[in-house]
């Protein structure tokens, strides 16, 4: 015989096939095809080294169960679709039609094949793994991407965080606010949704949405995004640049946030203050037992006037919390004599903190290939969010075109 069909494959003499023996997937050549009694095939085939062994196999008709593939190399990388596994890690799997196991990958894009056999079709070339989800809009792509990055990092209430930040941009909490302004958002946003749309911020989770909406600022900052789809690429890009200058604490904003956090103080003030002791018989004329009492003007003044105070002596001690994840291997393995450094720098100026930061390991330098020699590597520390108990600094590599850092270093250079 000429040929024998299997699984609806058509074998050939002189065919280059491959067959499994012991879990090894090996190279053979077809010798012979023969027909026994309308029930099966004897197949014998020879090995294409130059050892040729014989080898004979008998298959039976209508049966699938043995392994023979026609041997062939792709020339390019092919694209294979795949499936996320949703586990601790983010892990990309599919399921091999060469050796009939589920490779699993930790990156999307090209990767190197994973079958044990060599005379895999992808030995050559590898393969390109894709994601493809049918997104609609630059929306659900940001919110998938926020899916895995809280993933990766491990935190257990991202179906929240992602539940609250779609209400958000669809207008279903906050009325409209998301629709108008999603994903260009700032910390000012965080702060007026805070204040203006409280009930709806406890609503999602109990929080939930300013800490999704932040995480979303933090993971672009960062420039974490997991699944890259380059229809997108402009946008991701483009709003990366709008946080990267906007989620600094400038002069316009910082007017904004002051105003807010003095309306926090003044209320605090109104539900605390105590009035002197000369003035405690006026006060019990003037101010009613209901939670909402109006101030005489006069009382009002003095509590205005110390607002400056409280806020100098009365603030509480804020946690300074660190942000290292900026991409930067040499800022995200920082050790903690220089962590504490940078807290330390940034206490000193407690409780007025300024806006921006400057520092200089000097162990830590980059290596330059252009020059062959290692450089400093300067440290920028900037406000990224200042909740009630705690203030988030962002660490990266300065920008060396930064007005307030070149001022910096000619101060620096004055004073040594």
């Amino acid at each position: 015989m000429d040929y024998f069909s299997y699984n609806n494959i058509p074998f050939y003499i002189n065919d280059i096939v491959l067959l499994k023996y012991k879990s090894r997937i090996l190279k053979y050549i077809i010798t012979t095809i023969q027909l026994k009694n309308n029930d099966y095939y004897l197949v014998s085939f020879k090995t294409s080294d130059d050892e040729q062994i014989i080898k004979t196999v008998k298959f039976i008709i209508g049966t699938t169960n043995k392994y023979i593939k026609k041997y062939f190399q792709y020339t390019e990388p092919p694209k294979i679709q795949c499936k996320l596994l949703k586990s601790k890690h983010i892990i990309y799997t599919f399921d091999c039609n060469f050796c009939n196991q589920i490779h699993k990958h930790n990156y999307l894009g090209h990767n190197d094949f994973r079958c044990t056999s060599m005379y895999s079709p992808y030995s050559k070339t590898g393969y390109d793994l894709e994601l493809n989800l049918n997104m609609s809009h630059f929306n659900e792509y940001l919110l998938y991407n926020l899916e895995l990055y809280l993933l990766k990092i491990n935190f257990g209430g991202w179906r929240s965080y992602k539940l609250s930040v779609k209400k958000f941009y669809e207008g279903k909490v906050c009325k409209d606010y998301g629709k108008n302004s999603f994903p260009y958002i700032t910390p000012t946003t965080l702060e007026y949704i805070r204040i203006n749309y409280k009930e709806d911020n406890l609503k999602c989770s109990n929080g939930c949405l300013v800490s999704g909406l932040n995480s979303i600022m933090k993971m672009v900052l960062s420039k974490t995004i997991l699944y890259v789809d380059e229809s997108y690429k402009t946008d991701i890009n483009k709003l990366y640049k709008f946080y990267k200058k906007n989620c600094k604490i400038t002069k316009s904003n910082t007017t904004t946030l002051d105003k807010l956090h003095k309306i926090k103080l003044l209320r605090k003030i109104l539900n605390t203050y105590k009035p002197h002791s000369e003035e405690k018989f006026e006060e019990k004329k003037c101010i009613p037992k209901s939670k909402e009492s109006k101030i005489e003007p006069k009382m009002e003044k003095k509590i205005e006037s110390k607002i400056d105070e409280f806020v100098k002596e009365d603030l509480p001690n804020i946690d300074i919390k660190l942000d290292l994840d900026c991409g930067m291997e040499q800022i995200e393995t920082l050790s903690n004599i220089h962590i504490n450094n940078i807290k330390q720098l940034i206490y000193e100026d407690s409780p007025e903190y300024k806006d921006k930061y400057f520092y200089l390991p000097n162990d830590v330098k980059l290596y330059s290939a252009y020059f062959d020699s290692y450089e400093d590597l300067w440290l920028c520390m900037y406000k990224l969010e200042t909740p009630d108990k705690y203030t988030v600094y962002c660490v990266d590599e300065v920008d060396i075109y930064d007005p307030d850092f070149i001022n910096y270093r000619l101060e620096r250079r004055e004073r040594l």
